[in-house]
């Protein structure tokens, strides 16, 4: 890549807000999560998961549902 633009930004700024959910504690994670996204509206947001399967089962189930799901993994491809 010649010349790429490289764009830097503090992470803590006004319009971002993040939330972090102990699965362990909630009843049903699944129903809790659609319900967080549904209460937000029409906006975008990042789903972040200690496990790579657990991204993997919740994309599989958000792509079931809604068919407006990217997911994005941090596996490294041997």
């Amino acid at each position: 890549m010649e010349n790429p633009l490289i764009l830097k930004s503090s992470f803590n700024r006004p319009n971002i807000y993040y939330e972090v959910r102990f699965k362990d504690l909630i009843t049903d994670p699944y129903v809790d999560l659609t319900d967080l996204i549904k209460s937000c509206g029409d906006v975008c947001g990042i789903v972040s998961c200690l496990e790579s399967a657990t991204c993997d089962d919740l994309a599989s189930d958000f792509i079931k549902k809604w068919h407006l799901l990217y997911c994005i993994s941090g596996r490294v491809e041997q």
